[in-house]
């Protein structure tokens, strides 16, 4: 789904044969690991996240025993696989959502081979969080307890409202220009790299908030309260759901490093769907949850997640669990060195947030309310969000 630019806009014409060259002539390495993984290797500790089938979710009738499976996912370790290859219901979103996948990795990695200076304009800063984040910004946690060194991630944040924003309101994303762009400066943000490809960022969004949208109705029902209650928050064009595009060179795991190059964290917002193609992302299995041997321990503990060909990982953040007060678990995780042959090989991630609302308060459902709760003693969202990025370090104040 990429986009063929106006003749109008002669300032971005120069970045569309780059990029269409370069998915022509995409290095054969990196399309043979985003095709066909390297095997994941033995011996390491693994989570056994459950398999939901994208095709049961969107079955008419309502698949009950899928949906259970879903619920008790969702409570144990806050994690899922969605298998998005079954697709009995006749529905493209699963092979379009893996299309668009690959096609955004291949955008990251030109987008991250721009020269640095020109990264570096478009820097997070002033409590904005879309925009770029490079190396060494965050503290890199070391196995050992020693120091923390900086990370080695780098980044782009591209805001769901910006490119989706406008075009609910026209009615097409097929603009090419940058007045498609719900910002009224999307220059202050984004290269032009990325600004031309908004069509592309768009069906990738749109198809990541129809599968966000039926794990909110799943869960609801699940939980007994209106089914449409959850989406109702989320649903607007006030919020900072982002997409994230990160890139992570093998060069930072050398020398047997195995220090977590994304510390420990759990999610800010409500349901994230993830894409990654290499190793190295670990959850933390809570005490009594059994690991993909079978044993259970009385300890939390760091599992592997291994990469599955035409799977997500979905997860829930911690706004899920406050507003089912803590019915529902938003699971710690981070990243460390890819294990075995993956270790060889550069990390792309492609991640979608999902986040509530800016103007919502964060409060329990009305169903989980105890009597002394009260919207009135609640901050919103956007407070909440904000003053969890400032504490992490990832913007100035």
């Amino acid at each position: 789904m990429l986009l063929v630019i106006s003749a109008s806009l002669p300032s971005y014409l120069s970045f569309v044969p780059l990029f269409r060259q370069h998915c022509a002539q995409l290095n054969n390495q990196l399309m043979a690991y985003l095709a066909t993984p390297p095997p994941f290797p033995d011996g390491y500790l693994e989570c056994p996240l459950r398999r939901i089938s994208l095709a049961k979710l969107c079955s008419e009738p309502y698949d009950v025993e899928e949906a259970v499976r879903l619920v008790e996912a969702c409570r144990s370790t806050g994690f899922f696989y969605l298998d998005l290859s079954d697709d009995q219901i006749g529905s493209s979103l699963g092979k379009n959502l893996l299309e668009d996948a690959l096609q955004l990795v291949a955008l990251s990695k030109d987008a991250f081979k721009l020269p640095q200076d020109e990264k570096d304009r478009y820097k997070l800063r002033n409590r904005v969080f879309f925009g770029y984040k490079p190396r060494g910004l965050a503290p890199r946690e070391n196995p050992d307890g020693s120091k923390a060194v900086p990370d080695g991630v780098e980044f782009f944040n591209v805001s769901r409202d910006h490119v989706v924003g406008q075009s609910s309101k026209t009615g097409s994303a097929s603009n090419s220009s940058a007045s498609a762009w719900a910002s009224d400066d999307p220059d202050r943000f984004y290269p032009p790299l990325l600004i031309s490809q908004i069509s592309l960022f768009h069906s990738y969004i749109t198809a990541c908030e129809t599968i966000a949208q039926r794990v909110l109705e799943t869960l609801g029902k699940g939980l007994k309260v209106d089914d449409q209650q959850l989406v109702k928050i989320h649903r607007g064009n006030s919020s900072d759901s982002m997409l994230r595009l990160t890139q992570t060179l093998q060069e930072v795991f050398a020398d047997g490093d195995d220090g977590a190059n994304t510390p420990p964290h759990s999610d800010f917002g409500s349901v994230t769907v993830l894409f990654n193609w290499i190793g190295g992302l670990q959850i933390q299995l809570p005490p009594g949850i059994a690991d993909a041997a079978g044993n259970v321990s009385d300890k939390p503990r760091w599992a592997h997640v291994r990469p599955l060909k035409n799977h997500a990982v979905i997860n829930l953040g911690d706004a899920m669990v406050t507003f089912t007060k803590g019915k529902l678990r938003s699971g710690p995780h981070k990243v460390i060195a890819p294990p075995g042959e993956h270790r060889n090989f550069d990390r792309y991630s492609i991640v979608y947030f999902l986040r509530p609302q800016d103007h919502v308060k964060m409060i329990p459902l009305k169903e989980f309310r105890d009597d002394d709760e009260t919207e009135d003693d609640a901050i919103t969202t956007k407070e909440w969000v904000t003053n969890k990025v400032l504490k992490i370090g990832a913007l100035k104040d």
